[in-house]
């Protein structure tokens, strides 16, 4: 039975020594792994690096575009509020025009009256107008006094 239990004795050492070697690693594959994962390690870092320099990119982009469309939105505040006075103004210089042309339209209105009664006036023969007869009326005074006077004095 001795012999049978260092048989197995020898088949376990065999077992286990072939255990141990399948898992034992080599300074040399453990050198080459560490190596690669090193390289891994700084491939990583600089794409850390520059994702953190592309956020940085962006995140500048973003305050940038931020600030110009604040500029923008200010700038059309400013010209609503510039089209609203303008309109405002353009309303009221329309009204005022309105009201000059109906002023003026007033003003030829009495200009053609005058117009047409001074037309009136000249067109009457003078014998028919106030003062033709105050002439009239004065020189037949004027003409029978003298005539009279004339007629005295001879």
């Amino acid at each position: 039975m001795r012999r049978f239990s260092i048989f197995y004795l020898f088949i376990a050492s065999l077992i286990l020594s072939s255990a141990l070697q399948a898992q034992t690693v080599t300074k040399r594959q453990l050198a080459e792994e560490l190596k690669k994962c090193d390289e891994m390690l700084k491939a990583s870092q600089e794409k850390i690096k520059t994702l953190s320099s592309a956020l940085q990119a962006t995140d500048s982009l973003m305050l940038v575009h931020r600030a110009a469309t604040d500029s923008l939105i200010r700038n059309l505040r400013a010209r609503l509020a510039v089209q609203d006075s303008i309109t405002s103004l353009m309303r009221i210089n329309s009204d005022t025009l309105q009201a000059m042309v109906r002023d003026y339209k007033a003003k030829l209105e009495e200009v053609d009256q005058l117009y047409i009664a001074e037309l009136k006036k000249q067109t009457r023969p003078w014998f028919l107008t106030g003062d033709g007869l105050k002439g009239l009326v004065y020189g037949v005074f004027i003409g029978g006094a003298l005539g009279l006077i004339f007629s005295l004095s001879k």
